[in-house]
């Protein structure tokens, strides 16, 4: 398999069909634009943590992937599920240990917490990760 290392994802190729055939990218060493074509695309793309103020998500989590498939006009699902520590310590993007929480230190928020609890609710399986075929 063959690695592209520095390279950005700017758009998804969009055939007339809808029908996604690859993605346009940056070359950020050459400052070059690349076009690959693709039978499938699976993005990986990091995810958005980065639209709280205050996280320990990478600084390259800004959610690019998800708007290249919203102008793809493509749909986004579950997009309540992302990653986010409660125990963070706020302004300084680090987390309170997981030794410490083991250890019985509680959340001064647990309004907060119950509300989450309250409001939690299975993820839906998108019709594309599931199979037709008899078990």
């Amino acid at each position: 398999m063959e690695c592209f290392v520095e390279y950005l994802a700017l758009d998804l190729l969009m055939d007339d069909d809808g029908i996604c055939r690859g993605l346009f990218a940056w070359n950020l060493e050459a400052g070059t634009l690349h076009r690959f074509r693709a039978h499938h695309t699976v993005l990986a793309t990091g995810g958005y943590g980065r639209v709280y103020f205050s996280c320990t998500a990478a600084h390259t989590c800004t959610g690019d992937g998800n708007a290249m498939v919203l102008r793809a006009g493509l749909p986004l699902e579950d997009m309540e599920f992302t990653q986010f520590h409660p125990s963070g310590i706020y302004g300084s993007g680090c987390l309170t240990t997981e030794g410490s929480r083991g250890e019985g230190v509680s959340s001064p928020i647990r309004k907060v917490s119950a509300l989450w609890s309250a409001t939690r609710r299975a993820p839906r399986i998108s019709q594309a990760a599931t199979s037709s075929a008899a078990p």
